[in-house]
């Protein structure tokens, strides 16, 4: 009886730690659903989204062609004036609302090809994962102590 509550612990700590590291290979087989490129990219490219950033596109193209073009090409800002300027501007905005979702739409295709995410989660979590482990490990050992104790107590 006695072999038997030496082992209590011991196999309290290994099962503590053998859950967490079956927890984790589960959680990197499932991966991918996980981590959705496909879910990004309907956020990313949706025309809500889109419309967000389009008073920051707006500004950049105002100072664009109210500072930046008439310093690079200052006889061209002689013939615009601000009525040419809007109307620029709302020919860019309008190509840009409909260019912004299919290019993000092929950055983010090109990025799922060439990022391993499993990989790279793999090396972030090394550490913490280790120290889950270990932690499951000593948490199981010590519930394994308790049960011993209340063998022994309740004999």
């Amino acid at each position: 009886m006695h072999y038997t509550l030496i082992l209590i612990p011991f196999i309290s700590a290994f099962i503590g730690w053998f859950t967490v590291w079956m927890g984790v290979r589960l959680l990197f087989r499932s991966g991918k659903s996980l981590f959705s490129f496909d879910e990004i990219r309907r956020k990313i490219t949706h025309p809500d989204n889109v419309q967000q950033i389009m008073p920051l596109v707006e500004a950049h193209i105002d100072h664009f062609l109210r500072e930046k073009l008439s310093a690079e090409m200052p006889m061209i800002s002689m013939f615009i004036g601000e009525k040419t300027i809007q109307q620029l501007k709302g020919i860019f905005i309008a190509e840009i609302q409909t260019l912004f979702p299919d290019m993000l739409s092929q950055y983010l295709d090109k990025l799922e090809r060439e990022l391993d995410l499993k990989k790279i989660l793999a090396v972030q979590l090394r550490k913490p994962l280790r120290k889950a482990r270990i932690m499951a490990g000593v948490f199981g050992f010590a519930v394994g102590l308790v049960q011993a104790g209340l063998l022994l107590f309740w004999r």
